[in-house]
């Protein structure tokens, strides 16, 4: 089976909006999904039900942005299993009261050597 950007796409959608946000007891969630345009880059879908986590201040700890209950950002990474890690630090930090006015969230994807 080859996997293809619209495939890819649509699976993230329905797991999001028909499986993730109706688990008994489980409020909110992210997804993380690669681009399919920029290398290293990974998309990060929030959700929310109603009147619980306000995900918006979650995004835009990591220079994303969107509504209250529904919100995005992109993550520099060099696969899902780090891009998922920024994103649980940042969170992680935001509980605890941490931010600044730009988040400088390190990046896991390694620097060319200079």
């Amino acid at each position: 089976m080859k996997l293809t950007k619209i495939g890819i796409n649509a699976a993230q959608d329905f797991v999001r909006d028909s499986i993730l946000r109706y688990i008994q007891g489980v409020h909110w969630c992210f997804i993380v999904k690669p681009s399919f345009i920029v290398e290293n880059e990974w998309k990060v879908s929030f959700r929310s039900s109603k009147g619980h986590q306000e995900v918006a201040s979650i995004a835009e700890g990591l220079n994303g942005g969107g509504h209250q209950y529904a919100a995005a950002s992109k993550v520099n990474a060099n696969d899902g299993d780090l891009a998922a890690k920024v994103v649980l630090d940042t969170i992680e930090k935001l509980s605890k009261g941490v931010t600044s006015s730009s988040q400088n969230t390190p990046s896991p994807t390694q620097q060319p050597s200079t």
